[in-house]
Order: C-alpha cells, then structure tokens, then sequence
C-alpha cells in the first residue's frame, strides 16, 4: 500500500524559511459528537477535514488556529461548521489586552485569601511588615502576575504556615497515573465519553 503523500506548508510570516509537514487524510463525519451525544441518530453531524501532523511549530499552529483549525495530539481537523450540529468557534485573548473586570479581581483576592486563611494573613503582617508605600501601591494597583502567584507557598515568608498549600508545577506531556485520571474525569463528565473511549491508550494517543 503506497504511503500518504506529505505536503508541506509555509507559514505566510516567514514564507522563505519556515516549512511544516503534514498528510492529509480527507473529509469525513465522525459517528459520534462529544458535545451533544447524539451517537448513531441521523441528526449526528461532526464533518470535518483531517490530516496528520507530521512537524508543528507554536508559530503555524497559531496561523491554523487564526483560520479555525482544531488539534488532537497529531491529529489536525478542520470542522464544516455548516454542516456540523455543533459549530466549533476559536475563541482567542490577547493577554497583553486583557484587563480583569471588578468581579475577576474579586475573584482572585477571595482565592487567596481561602488559600492562605485569615489567620495566616493577621499573623504574617504582624512578623513581616512591609513598607507603607508598598501597602498602598498594592491597595490601589492590582497587578493580575502578582495577584495570581501572590498566595503560591514558594513565595510566602513562613512560619506561620498557610491554611492551605498552594504549589504550581509546569508539566511534561508524558504519561502518569495522576495525569490520565484527570483525563478520565474530564472526558467522563463533560463529553460522557463511555469507559471505553477514556482508556490510557487513548489519553496516551491525546498527549502526542
């Protein structure tokens, strides 16, 4: 059997340079939506067009992602959102744009203060002091980096201990038990996916 033939891509960027392989496998509809459920019914309509990844930058995955393109590990797809029962939109935030509402500012402050508990915030301000212009530049400007990683334990002066110990760790995309249950979890509650399609093989096929 001859094997898929493989084009290349340029991103528009860098046309002269930057090149990205993939194969293309074709339109077809799946049997099955992850959205509304509706497996083997007539009314099930998830077309889109598919081809595997062979090589894909940060840079022309974004390119992809500005013209509707969705991934799955290496698999590419690009849904016909006329004919699909449930259109696909890409949703994109400019963070360097972003400015928290009143509400998300709330939000983040009420977090931390249930991560590191009123207790901890008495007790710290008492041992640690901080100058009075640092106290009311924080009071007037919210800063959402500083907000967000104010409360993790790495940056907190201790004793006393927090009420709760918040650590954040960036991970690779490798298999562990912790991570597949966290798969199996998501794809349980929010697509139902059947025990069957949440297997370690298949989150093992998602991480690639």
């Amino acid at each position: 059997e001859p094997s898929p033939t493989i084009d290349t891509m340029q991103t528009p960027e860098d046309a002269s340079t930057s090149y990205e392989y993939i194969s293309p496998i074709g339109y077809a509809n799946s049997s099955r939506c992850g959205y509304c459920h509706t497996q083997g019914q007539s009314q099930s309509k998830r077309y889109s067009y598919y081809a595997n990844a062979t090589s894909l930058s940060p840079k022309f995955y974004q390119t992809l992602l500005d013209r509707c393109w969705r991934r799955s590990g290496k698999l590419l797809y690009r849904p016909d959102q006329r004919r699909s029962c449930c259109p696909h939109y890409t949703i994109r935030l400019d963070s360097g744009q972003f400015t928290p509402s009143r509400d998300q500012r709330q939000t983040v402050n009420r977090f931390n203060r249930f991560v590191l508990g009123e207790s901890y915030i008495k007790d710290a301000a008492r041992l640690y002091p901080k100058p009075r212009k640092e106290v009311k530049r924080r009071d007037n400007e919210f800063c959402l980096v500083d907000r967000i990683h104010e409360a993790e334990y790495g940056k907190l002066q201790t004793p006393p201990e927090p009420a709760h110990k918040l650590v954040i760790t960036l991970e690779d995309d490798n298999f562990t038990e912790e991570k597949y249950q966290v798969y199996d979890n998501y794809q349980r509650v929010v697509h139902k996916d059947l025990p069957e399609d949440r297997t370690p093989r298949a989150f093992k096929r998602f991480l690639c």
